[in-house]
């Protein structure tokens, strides 16, 4: 709590301005996006926020889409080092240790780099950004177990949409395995089905499981996007998602609306705008004052990741949700 308390103070004080050297005008940065997908709603919401972000800080972005080719945000990396940006800012990590030895040549050339949603590498002069995958799966299936002992007496048939090219992903898909198992031991999982957590690739993958197994009726998604593809697939077929046990995570929009309708169970908060407003402004104070910076000393950086249910989205929406600063 009180790390969260301390992240809250200084996320406001760099919202509004406070953080600067002396009260000096600082000069421009340049900070190089390294993107690892841009097919997700959820995702181009953030990369918007931070475009936002960094035009209130003066902060010029140059970002390039690994379109999910590790390779591809390798290169990235090594075409920002000589491009000679001011700093690095790495959107998870495809496959994270092929990545060690560009983030090494970066930092030993005096650029910052930060990451964001990725594990934390250990001996790294470097700040990592995130929530705790593990835990968001977690505590969304520990949820969707007690409204199995709610609605279906202790007992579900479970599919889980997977994202497996995203090896960070498999830390929430852990999460909701040991929470099944650990609270809904009489549950089980039926099938699996993979996505590229997009809701085309959710629904896709729901319609298959749905011809296989009929008899599934909980769905945990790896985010909120696969989930609501399937909703759209259990629509398709003539089903009733009240019916159904659905949990997400993320907490966007569409998916808390369909949680005030009934149709979807829980979703965990993993972004916020004020969260992608204090990344921005920590890589660039990091690219402007460098050891002096007061963030010089980080090197992880957690959000709280509250649920959201039916008891607590209205109280969620009406302050700004995602949007909240």
């Amino acid at each position: 709590m009180k790390k969260a308390i301390v992240l809250l103070f200084v996320a406001s004080l760099a919202l509004f301005g406070v953080l600067e050297a002396g009260g000096q005008a600082q000069k421009k940065v340049t900070i190089g996006l390294a993107l690892y997908n841009l097919s997700q709603d959820n995702v181009i919401t953030w990369v918007n926020w931070l475009k936002e972000a960094a035009d209130q800080y003066g902060v010029n972005i140059v970002s390039i889409n690994a379109d999910m080719v590790p390779s591809r945000q390798e290169a990235a990396i090594a075409e920002f080092i000589n491009r000679k940006v001011d700093g690095i800012f790495i959107a998870v990590s495809l496959e994270p240790h092929t990545l060690d030895a560009a983030i090494n040549e970066a930092v030993s050339k005096g650029i910052p780099v930060i990451t964001v949603n990725d594990n934390p590498r250990k001996g790294f002069k470097m700040v990592t950004f995130g929530v705790h995958w593990y835990d968001t799966g977690y505590d969304a299936a520990a949820y969707a177990c007690k409204e199995i002992d709610r609605r279906f007496g202790g007992k579900a048939n479970v599919a889980l949409l997977t994202m497996p090219q995203l090896p960070i992903a498999q830390d929430r898909t852990d999460g909701q395995k040991a929470a099944l198992a650990k609270f809904s031991p009489n549950s089980k999982i039926v099938a699996e089905g993979p996505t590229d957590g997009t809701q085309r690739t959710g629904l896709d993958a729901m319609a298959r499981l749905l011809r296989a197994h009929p008899e599934i009726n909980t769905i945990l998604g790896v985010n909120d996007e696969s989930a609501i593809g399937a909703i759209a697939a259990l629509r398709a077929a003539g089903k009733n998602p009240a019916d159904y046990i659905i949990t997400g995570v993320d907490a966007e929009p569409q998916a808390s609306a369909l949680i005030k309708k009934g149709e979807f169970t829980a979703s965990v908060t993993v972004y916020t705008k004020g969260y992608a407003y204090l990344e921005m402004y920590v890589l660039r104070d990091l690219a402007i004052n460098g050891d002096k910076s007061i963030f010089a000393v980080c090197r992880e950086i957690y959000e709280e990741s509250p649920l959201i249910t039916k008891d607590n989205v209205d109280a969620y929406m009406e302050g700004q949700g995602w949007n909240k600063k």
